[in-house]
């Protein structure tokens, strides 16, 4: 007979996402205000066909997903829709429709967006012809006084 006693780790594959110990969001007025102030900048540098703020804006996101789908930063921010959909002559920006907009704070109060009143993501491109729309998910968590576009 053999008796063992002890510890067994494994390495994951996995890390732990950055929302996680993420500052708390109140689900109030301000954080309303502030979450519709961002979304309208985003919608408008949309609006002009600019793409050049994604890389930034979006790093930690790109750096978390490459992690998780075992790709490089690179290839996940290439593979960001929203660079195609700005400029794409095809699809028009949906108007934001601020005043029946939702607000969420969910993951335990660490993330917070705004949504369409069904549900859907408030960053919208409508293809020109009617045949379809294209949504983009846009996911907020908060460190201090910052904001940071995190899904």
């Amino acid at each position: 007979r053999l008796d063992l006693d002890g510890t067994v780790t494994f390495a994951l594959p996995a890390h732990p996402w950055r929302w996680l110990s993420s500052d708390r969001i109140p689900a109030d007025d301000a954080t309303r205000r502030e979450l519709e102030r961002r979304y309208s900048r985003i919608r408008d540098l949309l609006a002009e066909g600019r793409t050049d703020w994604i890389p930034t804006t979006m790093r930690e996101r790109h750096q978390e997903m490459a992690l998780a789908l075992f790709e490089t930063p690179e290839a996940v921010e290439a593979a960001n829709g929203l660079f195609a959909a700005a400029r794409d002559p095809g699809l028009s920006l949906h108007p934001l429709e601020l005043p029946d907009a939702e607000m969420q704070v969910f993951g335990d109060g660490r993330l917070a967006r705004l949504v369409r009143w069904d549900g859907r993501p408030l960053i919208v491109f409508v293809a020109r012809d009617g045949s379809g729309a294209d949504y983009f998910p846009i996911t907020f968590r908060r460190q201090g006084a910052d904001w940071i576009l995190c899904r």
